[in-house]
């Protein structure tokens, strides 16, 4: 599966050397029974799996399915850093990520984690 930027998706934000807590409330659809995968690029390097990205749902033709997701980085260095919702299918059929649907908005957060 080859990834790529979910539109409009993305979060820059300047941190101190803390860690980050991603979350991601998001639903979609596939035409086929393939999988849907999404991932966070952070900076250019997707954090998840080289296959599957941080989660993997399996398609069903007739149904939404829930990807939401959270996500604690490890310790980033204190700079500004790009996060991007990154999103791909495992072969044919089209995957949809809705922008909103009558169950949730699409949404990503990035959230510093500011502890000892």
């Amino acid at each position: 599966a080859t990834f790529a930027d979910a539109t409009g998706m993305s979060v820059t934000i300047s941190t101190g050397a803390h860690r980050c807590l991603i979350t991601v409330v998001a639903s979609a659809h596939n035409s086929s029974t393939n999988n849907m995968m999404l991932d966070i690029d952070l900076d250019g390097a997707r954090l998840g799996a080289v296959t599957y990205g941080l989660i993997v749902v399996k398609g069903e033709i007739t149904f939404n399915r829930n990807m939401s997701f959270s996500y604690l980085t490890d310790v980033l260095s204190a700079a500004s850093h790009t996060f991007k919702l990154q999103l791909a299918r495992e072969s044919s059929g089209t995957f949809t990520l809705f922008a909103s649907s009558a169950v949730v908005p699409l949404v990503l957060g990035v959230q510093e984690i500011n502890s000892p």
